[in-house]
């Protein structure tokens, strides 16, 4: 069709209220026709008077799911147009009256004059005409914002169930200030960047979310960090103050991607209601050197920020000189080495005897750890599924070798014990290979067959696993953080050495426990050029198998005299909380000297709190019931009642109380067991308070260090470090006392 011939269609369909079909341009595409009847305006969905309480329409539509059958869309296809397209945002669509194959779009856009247009345009599906016209008449196009007043006829979509601008009022400040607060916590708590706030994509879709909403930008963001900050510190700081008599710290330093020092300090408390609780108080920024004194001075400086000169009690570190350098010379504060960095020591010092066993071990798993040869090794857990049936099932665990950490004797543990389950597959991995023509596939079997394990090293892994079995458990134990984990130390060494005590004597002097030489260390492996490397701490060789006659003796014995030497004096505060622990006060793993040991140490202690807690035990006390007075008021005897038995009374009977009663069942909780018998035993339930909070570990610093390193990514390390502080404070503490924000303000 011809330019002359459309425009000449065109005038007519001015003059013309109703332009028929024929007037279509060659280049409209038919499509399909949907009629859609009962639509409902989603705005009727939610009432006005409710709006201003909910975060979002998503929200509401779920509170409004059981009236979903409001949006009965009775879809029938005829073929043609759906109704889908934005014109119908303009105008709306009626029935031909003669034709039911028809249907005529009303528009009803205003004119200048202020009349309403009303011009029809029939037609049996395509829209081409009903653009031009808007377009050409109404300045209307496709992406033009249609009003609001206007009911929609097209199928619902994710856009009807957003708020927008037209479709409530304005927000109020509260509104605003609730979403703020929630995308704020959103930020901190998952650990997101600042810059999204300055995201295109990011303010696109918040704007498609509610178009009402006025997204900060990050420098109001960052002033409300500080804000909470401040505000949780405070509510914190009381917070210790109002349930704690005592605390103890974790402290660690870390270094960031950044290569810069933060010291990481944990506070750790028992409720009055028994309750362990675990606050950041501090990640601040050490610059270099990092020496005991400069360590110490910044921790005395937090340790006054928060207040706790007289609370702190214990403070648990690794065995780093600087740390312990720092705590020798705060004499008001005492130390524990961290128990689980201590069995570090132990277990490498005792395993020395098999390094190059574990050597050649890592090496058989490394081989594994590149792509090539993981997918071989999923490939043939594959192919020999116990149930082929289930291979293609979501549900089926195929495993991966496993990498052990150097500083991390359990990751060793772990990776040997998924190494045992990956030998029968390891062995269909090398018979594949060697039947494979594949020249590289040969040269892979070739040097898998010569790193491979031979049969006795693979039954000394094994029976290396059922060794260390023990000090995996009590290591696992000791890393708990929602219970106490000080009532453990005591026990488990005490088991493990009677474990390893050899039954006669062994003249083996190999072992030097005064070097820092231990298994797990990386080694330079040695396969070709004994010279090659010189910078390697030490090389083993490692290509030839070891002789494992005699090893496993070798390695208990180790094993026993590392713990002789590292654990020669168990920390009196460990006696005492073992004690303390009514799961463990009996004390079976001990003979009597050791038993009466631990009692002497828990009255010494006990008769130095009983002057410290005066007001917590007449807080533990029920209170006097008062006696009414009645009019007919009879003298009650009483000349003689200070002669009837009074239990607290006695000052020194509750230990001997307390030890006499039957020890509760080990999968109990014994900081339950205190709160609910605190009245009977005041001291001692105070004294529980004190010493049950002690961490074993200085696994809780730690803890804070893994989060500070996803929140200062690789794109982060620009950030400036009291922000980042700020960061870490929040995300560890920010719900612990309601929120992190003064709703006051």
């Amino acid at each position: 069709m011809s330019t002359e011939n459309t425009s000449k269609k065109r005038a007519r369909s001015e003059d013309n209220p109703i332009i028929t079909e024929d007037i279509i341009t060659e280049d409209i595409v038919t499509e399909d026709i949907i009629e859609v009847e009962d639509i409902i305006e989603i705005e009727k969905l939610i009432p006005a008077d409710d709006i201003a309480g909910k975060k979002n329409a998503f929200e509401e539509l779920l509170i409004n799911k059981k009236n979903s059958d409001l949006l009965n869309l009775q879809i029938k296809n005829k073929g043609g147009s759906k109704l889908r397209s934005w014109v119908y945002n303009w105008g709306e669509r009626v029935s031909h009256p003669t034709d039911s194959k028809k249907y005529i779009f009303v528009c009803n856009q205003k004119l200048e004059s202020g009349e309403n247009c009303n011009t029809k345009i029939e037609t049996s599906g395509p829209t081409g005409n009903i653009i031009s016209h808007l377009g050409r008449r109404h300045k209307i196009y496709e992406h033009s914002k249609p009003p609001s007043s206007m009911p929609s006829m097209k199928q619902v979509k994710i856009n009807n169930y957003t708020i927008s601008s037209d479709s409530i009022s304005q927000m109020t400040p509260d509104q605003q200030k609730y979403l703020e607060t929630l995308l704020f916590e959103w930020l901190v708590l998952d650990f997101q960047p600042l810059y999204l706030l300055k995201s295109p994509s990011f303010r696109r879709f918040i704007n498609a979310l509610n178009e009402n909403f006025e997204l900060p930008n990050d420098k109001k963001f960052r002033k409300r960090i500080f804000d909470a900050y401040e505000f949780s510190q405070k509510q914190l700081k009381q917070y210790i103050h109002e349930n704690s008599s005592s605390v103890s710290l974790t402290c660690d330093l870390w270094t960031s991607r950044s290569k810069q020092g933060f010291l990481g300090v944990t506070c750790h408390l028992i409720t009055p209601d028994f309750e362990m609780k675990e606050i950041t108080l501090a990640i601040r920024y050490m610059p270099y050197p990092h020496t005991g004194d400069a360590i110490q001075k910044e921790l005395e400086k937090i340790i006054s920020e928060w207040e706790l000169q007289d609370k702190v009690f214990f403070c648990t570190t690794d065995n780093a000189a600087s740390i312990k350098k720092c705590l020798n010379q705060i004499s008001w504060l005492q130390r524990l080495s961290c128990t689980v960095h201590t069995i570090q020591l132990v277990v490498g010092k005792g395993l020395l005897a098999a390094e190059v066993l574990i050597a050649r071990a890592k090496r058989l798993i490394n081989f594994f750890t590149s792509p090539k040869q993981n997918e071989r090794l999923l490939d043939a857990q594959k192919k020999n599924s116990e149930d082929p049936e289930e291979e293609g099932d979501l549900h089926t665990i195929f495993y991966r070798a496993i990498t052990d950490v150097e500083t991390r004797w359990s990751s060793t543990f772990i990776a040997w014990k998924r190494l045992i389950i990956l030998k029968p597959y390891i062995d269909i991995v090398i018979l594949s290979l060697n039947v494979s023509k594949d020249r590289n596939a040969k040269d892979d079997a070739k040097r898998l067959m010569k790193i491979n394990l031979t049969d006795d090293e693979w039954n000394t892994i094994r029976d290396l696993l059922e060794i260390l079995g023990p000090f995996a458990e009590l290591t696992e134990k000791l890393e708990g953080t929602k219970y106490a984990t000080m009532s453990y130390i005591y026990p488990g060494i005490a088991r493990l050495k009677k474990r390893f005590r050899p039954t006669i004597e062994f003249n083996n002097n190999n072992l030097d426990l005064e070097t820092n030489d231990d298994a797990f260390e990386d080694h330079q492996f040695e396969e070709v050029d004994e010279d090659d490397e010189p910078e390697a701490r030490r090389k083993i060789k490692i290509n030839t198998p070891v002789n494992t006659s005699g090893l496993l003796n070798n390695i208990k014995v180790n094993l026993y005299k590392a713990l002789e030497k590292y654990y020669e004096i168990i920390e009196k505060e460990a006696l005492v909380a073992t004690l303390l622990d009514p799961r463990k006060k009996k004390m079976k793993f001990a003979d009597e000297n050791e038993k009466e040991f631990a009692k002497n140490s828990l009255y010494e202690v006990y008769e130095l709190a009983k002057n410290d807690t005066n007001i917590q035990q007449e807080s533990h006390k029920p209170k006097p019931k008062k006696r009414k007075l009645s009019k007919g008021y009879v003298y009650k005897e009483s000349l003689f009642s200070d002669d009837e038995y009074d239990d607290t009374q006695t000052e020194d009977n509750e230990i001997e109380r307390y030890l006499v009663m039957a020890q509760i069942q080990s999968d109990q909780d014994p900081l339950k067991w205190w709160d609910v018998n605190k009245v009977q035993y005041p001291i001692l339930a105070h004294m529980a308070r004190k010493y049950l909070s002690i961490q074993a570990t200085s696994g809780a610093s730690e803890r804070v260090f893994s989060d500070a390193g996803l929140i200062m990514s690789a794109k982060r390390m620009r950030m400036k470090e009291d922000l980042f502080e700020a960061l870490i404070f929040l995300k560890r503490n920010g719900n612990l006392v309601g929120g992190m924000f003064n709703n006051d303000t």
